[in-house]
């Protein structure tokens, strides 16, 4: 039925060449007759797959190709996107292909048993079809189906009603869609400085003006840095800005770019880079971010140069390293880059060096439809994914030995901080990495762990510099550790001397109080007998009375005599009373 559909199509519609086809392996008990080239006379014809086989002419992956932009006329993907892992990808990789104007013929099976090749992933509607199209770019859409409508009891889950009601429902054995790429839209021309020399390319895009594409996200002072040291050092080039929400506007503006976009919100670092590349039309694009400082001069033609003659060369960075691990995790140890403050092992030395993934602070890029992954989301790991996009296509990746500076290193500065961006991110960006680190790993699996190039041994002997000083720093900093647990120590000593001093000073003062108290007892005691003798008119020591002879001056001094006594008797006895309490007072607060 779908070779019925396809008759249908060709002979009502012309459809122009070249012509791409994927999915175009014809299976063993199917060599001729399921070839599709009779219907599309056309001087040029591409069949590919992800494998070898009959009517196969190149091997890829649909959602990653390597043809330039606009190479085709049609692109046909018959009982294919099915097997396709991610077929929004695939959709949008065929718009990209595609010539303004151009046609994609699709079908997808519906009502057909699970089948390998190498696996069976989807089933679509008619409807479904249509919001992929659209949302890729498609227009003038049409989608149908082959199939029939089948009676379906709407009460299925009713078991008292089930059987009572009936309702014709479409049930398509395969789903058909034509959908068209819009015309070309009028663009403004990229302004070439007056030195221009572009050449010729192979695809037959300019070498030069080489686009830059910067997106700009606040960090005003330093995007203004950035292009001014971008223009001392840079010639042949023009700018596609992308505001991904900057302050000065008005800046921008006026470094007269060639293209302009401005997004309502923060998209993150990876969907406004895809902006700018979809504007991009020279063989060449490069790619910084608008805090980084490039110091050498005329750095962008020996990039290009260095591109020129090497064509199995896609993609160069100005940062990167040699290997990437198991777990999707780069080997720090690996890094190549010319930055101020870095050891010295990961300064190039050579001129270019090959490694298996670039670093996204910069780079440049053979224009021909490989894309940032926006699945990853806002940020992370883009920039291996786009390595190893390039490396899995056949293509090397080098780094340039270019001195350069990263302003926002420091994460306080970066965009990671920001209060806008945490909240995309759920709040925790470390959280937030590694969930982007498991998509990475789950998509390039197949391929990791990963290593290309290798360091001389001029890096190794900087390495051995930079271990050495390391551990003079450690054995520094040991020295220091040891001096200032001396010093603890000692501080120590002189603290538990203290605290014996003070227990001695503390057990002769619980004695003192203790001695107090019982000379305090005795004369407690002392000043009651004296109290009972005065009290009794008599000596309190022998019990016999006192004898007064009544009018005599004697007797009269006895009896005033008696009387103080008895009076400063009472009053010792009150503040001896007291005493016992004020002690125990004072042994409690020493």
């Amino acid at each position: 039925m779908v070779l019925e559909w396809l008759s249908e199509v060709v002979r009502n519609t012309t459809f122009d060449g070249p012509v791409v086809e994927f999915g175009a392996k014809q299976p063993d008990d199917q060599v001729g007759y399921s070839d599709v080239r009779k219907f599309f006379p056309v001087e040029r014809y591409v069949g590919c797959d992800i494998a070898e086989g009959a009517g196969v002419d190149v091997v890829c992956d649909m959602e990653r190709t390597s043809f330039p932009p606009d190479e085709f006329r049609t692109v046909v993907c018959l009982e294919t996107l099915e097997h396709v892992q991610h077929p929004w990808r695939a959709v949008r990789e065929a718009h990209r292909i595609l010539k303004p104007g151009g046609h994609l013929l699709i079908s997808v099976p519906f009502r057909v048993p699970i089948h390998g090749y190498p696996s069976d992933y989807w089933r679509m509607t008619p409807g479904a079809l249509e919001i992929m199209l659209r949302d890729a770019g498609f227009e003038r859409i049409e989608t149908s189906d082959s199939g029939e409508e089948v009676d379906w009891d709407n009460c299925w889950d009713k078991p008292s009603e089930r059987g009572v009601s009936f309702e014709s429902f479409a049930y398509p054995h395969v789903s058909f869609a034509v959908a068209r790429k819009p015309a070309a839209v009028q663009r403004p021309p990229v302004k070439a400085r007056p030195d221009s020399a572009a050449g010729p390319a192979d695809s037959g895009a300019p070498i030069k003006p080489v686009e830059i594409i910067v997106a700009v996200y606040h960090r005003e002072e330093a995007t203004r840095r950035m292009f001014e040291q971008l223009a001392r050092v840079t010639s042949d080039y023009s700018l596609i800005l992308v505001n991904n929400g900057f302050d000065d506007p008005a800046f921008l503006q006026g470094l007269e770019p060639a293209h302009y976009v401005e997004n309502t919100e923060n998209t993150g670092a990876i969907r406004p880079v895809n902006q700018g590349l979809d504007l991009a039309g020279g063989k060449y694009a490069c790619v910084l971010h608008n805090d980084l400082l490039i110091y050498e001069e005329g750095w962008l033609d020996h990039i290009i140069e260095f591109m020129e003659r090497r064509p199995d060369v896609g993609l160069v960075g100005l940062a990167g390293r040699h290997s990437i691990k198991a777990d999707g995790r780069m080997d720090v140890d690996t890094t190549v880059a010319n930055i101020p403050g870095y050891p010295a092992s990961y300064r190039p030395t050579w001129r270019f060096t090959e490694v298996a993934a670039i670093d996204g602070l910069g780079w440049v890029m053979r224009n021909n439809g490989f894309r940032l992954d926006e699945d990853f989301g806002m940020m992370h790991y883009y920039d291996i994914d786009l390595s190893l996009q390039f490396i899995e296509a056949g293509y090397r990746v080098y780094v340039a030995g270019i001195e350069i500076e990263h302003l926002a290193e420091d994460e306080s500065a970066s965009t990671r901080s920001r209060k806008d961006y945490l909240e995309k991110v759920g709040g925790d960006d470390a959280e937030y990495y590694d969930q982007v680190a498991g998509r990475f790993r789950r998509k390039w699996s197949h391929l990791l762990p990963v290593t290309r190039g290798f360091a001389d041994e001029y890096s190794a002997y900087n390495r051995i510099d930079d271990l050495q000083a390391q551990i003079v720093k450690q054995d520094a900093y040991i020295e220091e550790l040891g001096l200032y647990a001396e010093s603890l120590v000692e501080e120590d000593s002189k603290k538990a001397a203290e605290i014996e001093e003070a227990s001695k000073s503390f057990i002769w003062v619980d004695g003192e109080l203790d001695r107090n108290k019982a000379e305090i007892a005795s004369l407690t005691a002392r000043l009651r007998q004296l109290e009972a003798a005065v009290e009794g008119g008599g000596d309190a020591a022998s019990g016999r009375p006192v004898t007064v002879n009544d009018g005599s001056s004697s007797s009269q001094r006895e009896v005033g005599l008696l009387a103080t006594l008895k009076k400063a008797a009472r009053a010792g006895l009150a503040k001896l009373r007291s005493r016992p309490d004020e002690g125990a007072r004072k042994k409690d607060s020493s």
